[in-house]
């Protein structure tokens, strides 16, 4: 009875010694969550979630894509029908009056009845816009009315052409040439793209189609005019004179100084409204020091005045980088165009940035994840009719007239590239017109995105 009754102290102790950590571990392996596999039943409601979450980003993304992309997309769409929206001013100046010389020999204006009847072959390649009524004496007037952008450009047919040529045969003239009878003009500065893409080829055209009448509606007729002798004289001593082709002299009245005017007047633009949506951005942080320390109406005009500040320092900046590439920002307004310049680059950055202002702050306080879209948006719809140009794009796109982008471009050209003055004061007001909408707009914003975030805080 004396083993049975006492305490087993050695090998009992050890057993209780090896349990007591294994329960320790079991708690412990208890209290932790434990993981499962993807296709546990468990999580089931997860799953759930996750794809129904995923679905509604997915669809979010496609309808924002498809809206939002599809303005650029639109701004092109059937962009080749519509460059008969390119008027080109078309002078007759070869059948103005019929002078006693053709007259005296019987012969009809060829050259410039050549031309006329060439444009019905092109008449959809631009907007070809024949002109009677201007006077014959005064070619800088038409270098105005294209430099005023009253056209995109004009085809001129100088007097007496028909008479030169026929003069030249009579004469067997061998030093004749037909160059300058004919003169193609138009602005190179106006826009790069549609000169480049549409004026400059439209021309071309224009002129490859008249060639193939040169021979016989222009040649020809005249030669019959001529006697025997004449034609002896003409085929001994200047045969080049009826085997010549008769062609444009392309005359661009403005090119662009430099090709580093690219980034200012295209790509630039783009910096500049993500540039303008960075001082929002970065400044909010700032901002917080002030939150329920100043008077309503103090909150305000500091708000507005450091967005002001801020976008007048970075669009020194951004003004500072085209003045680094030798970019003559002087072409226009000389010493003083670099102000210009700049007061242009600040306007139009207050315009489009207190529009991203209060946006971000709505969307801030809703949906954060929209800010990219909405800066997407905005670049886009911005772009699109600038880039265009308007009136190539749709009738839809001549919004871009009243946004900034648009007015900030032209403005800019007028800078840089001395396009006309006539539309600088409208460009401007347009874009002052902006700041005041956004100024008016800012405390509304500034309101909806209290209101909400108090109510987060709750």
């Amino acid at each position: 009875m004396g083993d049975e009754g006492r305490p087993q102290s050695g090998n009992d102790s050890n057993e209780i010694g090896e349990v007591l950590p294994n329960i320790e571990k079991n708690d412990k392996n208890e209290n932790e969550p434990r993981l499962k596999g993807f296709f546990h039943p468990d999580l089931g409601d997860a799953r759930k979630k996750i794809s129904l979450g995923f679905g509604g980003i997915y669809l979010l993304y496609g309808v924002l894509i498809l809206a939002i992309l599809s303005i650029y997309w639109g701004s092109l769409y059937e962009r080749e029908t519509r460059t008969t929206n390119l008027n080109i001013l078309v002078i007759n100046w070869d059948s103005k009056e019929s002078t006693d010389y053709l007259r005296d020999h019987n012969i009809k204006p060829v050259v410039g009845d050549a031309v006329l009847q060439s444009l019905g072959e092109v008449s959809g390649v631009l907007g070809w816009e024949v002109r009677d009524d201007l006077n014959q004496s005064d070619i800088e007037y038409i270098y105005h009315l294209v430099h005023q952008r009253r056209s995109w450009g004009a085809i001129v047919i100088h007097p007496n052409s028909t008479e030169k040529i026929h003069r030249a045969m009579s004469n067997a003239e061998s030093s004749f040439t037909p160059e300058g009878l004919i003169e193609a003009v138009y602005e190179q500065a106006t826009d790069m793209t549609a000169t480049g893409s549409y004026v400059v080829p439209g021309f071309y055209q224009l002129q490859t189609v008249f060639q193939k009448h040169v021979s016989n509606e222009i040649y020809a007729p005249l030669l019959d005019s001529l006697s025997n002798d004449q034609k002896t004289d003409l085929i001994r001593d200047a045969p080049t004179i009826v085997s010549q082709p008769i062609s444009f002299e392309l005359k661009d009245n403005l090119p662009v100084q430099s090709m580093l005017l690219m980034a200012p007047l295209q790509i630039g633009l783009i910096y500049l409204i993500i540039l303008s949506f960075f001082q929002f951005n970065c400044s909010i942080a700032i901002h917080m020091n002030f939150v329920g320390k100043l008077k309503q109406t103090h909150f305000l005009f500091y708000r507005w005045l450091s967005a002001q500040l801020s976008y007048f320092v970075i669009s020194l900046f951004y003004s500072l980088l085209t003045l680094a590439f030798q970019v003559d920002t002087g072409f226009t307004f000389g010493k003083s165009g670099f102000l210009v310049f700049w007061m242009i680059n600040f306007l139009g950055m207050s315009a489009v940035g207190g529009a991203n202002e209060n946006m971000s702050l709505v969307l801030f306080a809703y949906f954060p994840p929209a800010l990219g879209f909405w800066l997407l948006f905005w670049v886009i719809s911005n772009i699109s009719p600038a880039y265009g140009p308007i009136q190539l794009c749709p009738k839809f796109y001549r919004y871009g007239y009243a946004f900034p982008i648009y007015n900030i471009l032209e403005a800019t050209r007028v800078v840089l590239c001395d396009t006309t003055k006539r539309t600088l004061g409208r460009h401007i007001g347009v874009l002052i017109a902006w700041i005041a909408v956004n100024t008016i707009i800012l405390p509304i914003a500034l309101k909806i995105n209290a209101r909400k975030m108090s109510k987060s805080k709750k």
